[in-house]
């Protein structure tokens, strides 16, 4: 009850989210609490409890070292004392029915689009793609080509200002197994090229299906 005040507190008096914090323990306590103030919970594995006992409790983010922690604060950019360009992965995945994988989060003002993230330092467009469609998915693709690539700079529909390119590439899943969203996923799940476009899509990935509509594996699944 005391935490979850405090995050009613800190978004009235600041303006900062509950789902855009993280609250990070080394006790099983700690992750139970953060999830029941609806923050996202970190486990900090090199502390208290077992990091056994911490997996277990479901913790959306695990760091090992505080070295750890500070790479995904800085990966977020969330340590950044300046402005930067942001190159992020991004795609449509196909399954063998043709269906689309789409994700409704809040960062994106509720509406829809597709799964995929930052890119690490060191990693490879594609690299980064196949980890992030994990990460975010629990997904593995097959083929990948590659798409197109978008600049969003402060867009009005991303929850806060910042410039981002959007690369997109577009792959394939074997059969149509059933997705496992992250703690940033409000829905997820398949959709027909026609019930994606009727969906509020976010303009990046509206953009980015209509490119798309004329691929063969697209169109390859409109014939079965």
């Amino acid at each position: 009850p005391v935490l979850r005040q405090l995050a009613v507190e800190s978004a009235q008096q600041h303006g900062i989210a509950a789902d855009e914090t993280l609250y990070v323990g080394d006790m099983e306590h700690d992750i139970h609490a953060g999830r029941s103030a609806g923050l996202i919970t970190g486990a900090a594995l090199y502390g208290y409890s077992a990091p056994t006992l911490l997996r277990e409790a479901g913790a959306d983010l695990l760091f090992d070292s505080v070295d750890a922690m500070i790479a995904q604060l800085d990966r977020d950019h969330l340590l950044a004392t300046e402005q930067r360009v942001i190159a992020t992965v991004g795609g449509i995945l196909v399954s063998e029915r043709g269906k689309l994988l789409l994700v409704k989060t809040r960062k994106w003002s509720n509406k829809f689009g597709l799964p995929g993230g930052k890119i690490d330092y060191g990693e490879t467009m594609e690299e980064a793609f196949r980890r992030e469609i994990h990460e975010e998915t629990g997904l593995g693709v097959t083929e990948v080509e590659w798409l197109t690539a978008q600049d969003a700079i402060n867009h009005p529909q991303f929850r806060e200002p910042r410039h981002f390119i959007l690369i997109n590439y577009i792959a394939r899943v074997a059969g149509e197994p059933e997705p496992h969203g992250n703690y940033e996923s409000q829905q997820i799940g398949w959709y027909s090229l026609d019930e994606a476009l009727s969906l509020e899509l976010n303009d990046p990935t509206r953009s980015a299906l209509q490119l798309a509509v004329d691929h063969p594996w697209l169109q390859q699944a409109a014939e079965l």
